[in-house]
């Protein structure tokens, strides 16, 4: 087996950087960089004691670290200052000792439920991608799968039967990608339609300098937030019109990227007399195949009696809606339409999801019809 070392903690400058060792040299190579501050301290390792002593590149000191051993698992965590710098020597210095240094996915590669759930933590950025992520194991997708192999070895269930149960599990795994890859929502529309009122209402902070003059947003910008437990990076975008120099049509231009990229584009005009023209006038200059939601902001400023709270179904049968980013009204709504247009409006955290490319490409080999039971058993068993 080969000594290996990644770094754990993400790149660039920070406080502390982790670099973990594993493999069957790990305390041999510690001993031969690493020399502890208490003289007494004589490296009797265990996974109880933490040991702060020097770094030593032959007899230059590196830095000042902290240690955590683990002799059973076969690991050295070493915790050092996050300079760049200092973590690039640490990993040449480890070379040297013929340490094989890889990416930290795999350095940490997951062969199991739990081991994917405590990888994939990190990723999640909502409280409901957290909850939905915690409850895969022991229970959800676990116990899912384990009830099918009791089932399967008792002859509770047919194999058609269970196949067809991982058929809808397999409609899972596009749910937990948007869980752990936040969607791109780009608010797009003519000046001073209050689109950048809109973003620093969603967000909760103020993400775009808003005010009643044409041009006021120069430059796209992006804030990542919590939309009903779905992760979104909402982009708020300078109003669509002929540049006025060359600074707005560069930043246009930008723009236009961000809208290309889009997962979802929500088209905000202002509410009034010919907003069917300026919606299709609009719509025009959107790319092509993209998804579109319509709303009409600034509703407050209307008498008008279906300006009134919309509902899912309103949503649904109508072209667009209408809101009031400065009264926060439809606000709700526009956020459950956003959500269900990416598939989570009815999302329970508790049931099984598949949430690693792994789990999804080894359950897709059991719906080959060519398996025997002992088969399919055999690779439900490998999943968990």
């Amino acid at each position: 087996m080969t000594t290996r070392a990644a770094l754990l903690t993400p790149p660039g400058v920070s406080a502390i950087a982790t670099i973990q060792i594993a493999g069957p040299q790990c305390l041999d190579i510690l001993q031969n960089i690493f020399r502890p501050h208490k003289p007494d301290d004589t490296l009797s390792y265990s996974s109880e004691k933490l040991h702060y002593g020097t770094l030593y590149e032959n007899e230059d000191i590196l830095d000042s670290v902290i240690v955590a051993t683990d002799p059973t698992k076969k690991t050295v965590d070493i915790h050092c200052h996050g300079g760049p710098r200092i973590v690039q020597r640490l990993l040449i210095l480890l070379q040297t000792q013929n340490v094989e240094i890889v990416p930290w996915k795999q350095f940490l590669s997951a062969d199991s439920i739990v081991a994917e759930v405590e990888l994939t933590l990190p990723l999640a950025k909502t409280r409901l991608a957290v909850l939905a992520l915690a409850a895969q194991h022991p229970g959800g997708l676990t116990k899912l799968l384990q009830a099918k192999i009791d089932s399967l070895q008792n002859e509770k269930e047919t194999l058609g039967r269970v196949q067809e149960r991982f058929t809808e599990l397999l409609a899972t795994f596009q749910i937990a990608q948007r869980l752990l890859h936040p969607p791109t929502v780009v608010l797009v529309g003519p000046v001073n339609a209050g689109k950048s009122t809109l973003a620093n209402t969603l967000t909760g902070r103020r993400q775009s300098i808003a005010a009643d003059l044409p041009g006021t947003t120069r430059d796209w910008t992006a804030q990542l937030l919590d939309m009903n437990g779905l992760p979104v990076n909402l982009i708020d975008t300078p109003g669509q019109r002929e540049p006025c120099d060359a600074i707005e049509e560069h930043a246009l231009r930008l723009a236009e990227k961000q809208i290309a990229q889009a997962d979802l584009i929500v088209l905000v005009i202002e509410a009034g007399e010919q907003e069917t023209e300026i919606i299709h006038k609009q719509k025009g200059l959107m790319p092509s195949g993209k998804d579109i939601l319509v709303v009409a902001n600034k509703s407050d400023l209307l008498d008008r009696d279906d300006t009134a709270e919309t509902t899912m179904a309103d949503i649904e049968s109508k072209d667009y809606f209408y809101v009031s980013a400065l009264r926060e009204t439809n606000l709700d709504q526009l956020r459950s339409a956003i959500v269900h247009h990416f598939g989570l409006t009815d999302f329970d955290p508790r049931k099984p999801l598949i949430f690693t490319q792994r789990q999804y490409d080894k359950i897709s080999e059991i719906l080959n019809h060519t398996l025997s039971t002992e088969d399919v058993i055999e690779r439900l068993q490998a999943v968990i």
